[in-house]
């Protein structure tokens, strides 16, 4: 029940944006190997739409939406942890300007995670917008993007723990739930004069947006690129066509089951014929040099052998 004296302050857009972006970060952290790498996969894309309209909503989005009203420089950052040590703080019909960065943060690390994903993607599972791309790349490169594609998880669920964190403490010094306060858009108006700051900055000039502009631009740019090539290394259909089959096993599953079979880097996946049957041939380069050709039935995705090239 919406409390009578509560005014709006986060627009639908926002909040659901908010909420299948949390959504979509818990699906891709908690599925991330073996069978339910493509559903991480698609977990990341829907990441990587969302901070692009994100992007887009910070600059033409209403007032509390915009980056320009509540992205603050530093030192006010600072003075507002200060007072809040001390409980003093102001209050914000908005972010306050730590939540402010905070979210600056998580859409800078969210992206770079995206990135370094599906390089990794392309790297190892031959799949994805950058298959062509990553074609050839060293197990040390290949071990490099994973290690790193994992420190940035680490480091984003790191700051995801301590924005919650900071939701809780301002919920309790404000005597208001915050949770609910983006499930609903609205919260109790203020008692006192918003900072100047904040509605100074709540209608940037048009020359004040073109750098926005830009930007959303290239976040739309770059969306579409990821979701239509998405999927295009390898396509299944491109298979069946290729070699009048009705249906093939997936790929992705044959690539998991073969990486469990022979640790080591894939470095060629194609469509041969063995022992009759149709089959996928994937070759594997160890540490040692070696390369290692896995066989499997394409129709079935069955285990056939495994040989010293």
């Amino acid at each position: 029940m919406i409390a009578n004296n509560e005014v709006k302050v986060w627009d639908p857009f926002a909040r659901v944006c908010h909420w299948a972006l949390a959504a979509a970060v818990a699906i891709a952290y908690f599925n991330e190997d073996g069978a339910w790498l493509r559903l991480h996969m698609w977990a990341a894309y829907t990441i990587i739409a969302l901070l692009a309209f994100r992007l887009i909503w910070g600059f033409i989005g209403p007032r509390h939406a915009r980056f320009p009203d509540f992205v603050t420089f530093p030192n006010a950052v600072l003075s507002f942890i200060k007072d809040g040590a001390r409980l003093k703080a102001k209050p914000y019909s908005g972010h306050n300007p730590a939540g402010a960065w905070m979210i600056i943060l998580l859409v800078v690390m969210l992206s770079l995670i995206s990135l370094s994903g599906v390089m990794l993607y392309g790297a190892g599972q031959h799949a994805g917008p950058v298959a062509g791309m990553m074609a050839g790349t060293s197990v040390m490169w290949e071990d490099a993007l994973k290690e790193t594609h994992g420190m940035l998880a680490s480091l984003t669920l790191g700051l995801i723990v301590f924005h919650m964190a900071g939701v809780i403490v301002e919920s309790l010094i404000y005597k208001e739930n915050l949770v609910r306060a983006m499930f609903t858009g609205r919260k109790r108006p203020l008692k006192v004069n918003e900072p100047a700051l904040s509605a100074a900055r709540s209608s940037p000039s048009p020359r004040a947006r073109a750098p926005g502009s830009i930007l959303a631009a290239a976040a739309a740019i770059l969306l579409v690129w990821v979701m239509l090539g998405a999927e295009t290394a390898l396509a299944d259909d491109d298979l069946i066509k290729g070699n009048g089959l009705s249906s093939v096993a997936p790929l992705e599953p044959v690539l998991a089951e073969a990486k469990a079979r022979q640790a080591g880097r894939v470095i060629a996946v194609e469509f041969e014929r063995y022992q009759g049957k149709a089959a996928y041939e994937i070759e594997i380069l160890d540490s040692q040099g070696q390369v290692w050709e896995l066989m499997f039935d394409a129709m079935t995705g069955e285990f056939l052998g495994k040989f010293e090239e």
